[in-house]
């Protein structure tokens, strides 16, 4: 749905995104530095951010494709950690699926 969000939007576009705050502080696969790397990855330069007790808030701005590939991969470990992830692999793999 990000990468279909980079494709809808106009140059210069602005996308407005809220997750729950355990999807970027207490998952083992993700975290801001991945998260924010994603975006890259995907098209979308981060303009700004506010993290509430319960909501994280993403502001970005739409750019150039990225070429970055983002894969599961264990940022944090522990027993209580959600599995929340989002895998990225190109913009390749998208288009040919």
């Amino acid at each position: 749905m990000i990468a279909r969000s980079w494709q809808m939007l106009k140059s210069d576009g602005i996308l407005y995104i809220v997750l729950p705050k355990p999807c970027l502080y207490n998952s083992r696969y993700c975290n801001d530095i991945v998260w924010n790397d994603l975006m890259t990855s995907i098209g979308f330069q981060k303009l700004n951010g506010k993290v509430t007790d319960r909501l994280v808030y993403w502001i970005g701005k739409k750019i150039e494709k990225g070429s970055g590939v983002i894969l599961k991969k264990e940022v944090m470990g522990g027993k209580t950690r959600n599995n929340f992830c989002v895998v990225w692999k190109g913009w390749d793999h998208y288009h040919s699926e």
